[in-house]
């Protein structure tokens, strides 16, 4: 059961990763001269792409049910507790429907979402070597 509720969140961070990649590919074309509408439109997709894919992945970690992130922290869990807390599970997510609809988690996601993508950006960091050495000749 945690290996498939980590499979959803992963692939997101995939996602954003390869996104982040191809994204920065872009910019290749603009320092050889290329810009235009169509290369903006593929950078802005892409930007979409990052940012929805890394809300996601930190939005399904948390450990709430029926998120996947409470498949992954009841995997920690003894048996008794686990089943306690799926008892409750409808009144728990309808608790964090009000607590979503309020903002209060506005914050912390974002500070998680903001933290990943900069995480990405400094795994990606060869690419921006590459895209500068592959311009510098232009």
């Amino acid at each position: 059961m945690m290996l498939s509720a980590l499979a959803g969140p992963l692939s997101n961070v995939g996602l954003a990763f390869i996104s982040m990649i191809f994204y920065k590919l872009s910019y290749i074309p603009v320092y050889m001269g290329m810009s235009g509408a169509f290369i903006m439109t593929v950078q802005t997709f892409l930007l979409y792409m990052i940012s929805i894919n890394i809300t996601l992945a930190v939005f399904n970690f948390i450990p709430i049910p029926p998120f996947d992130g409470s498949r992954i922290a009841t995997y920690f869990l003894p048996q008794r507790i686990y089943f306690k807390i799926m008892q409750y599970e409808n009144i728990i997510f309808i608790g964090l429907l009000v607590i979503l609809w309020l903002g209060f988690l506005d914050g912390p996601i974002s500070f998680v979402s903001t933290s990943v993508t900069g995480i990405l950006d400094f795994i990606t960091r060869p690419i921006d070597w590459l895209t500068a050495v592959l311009t510098a000749r232009f």
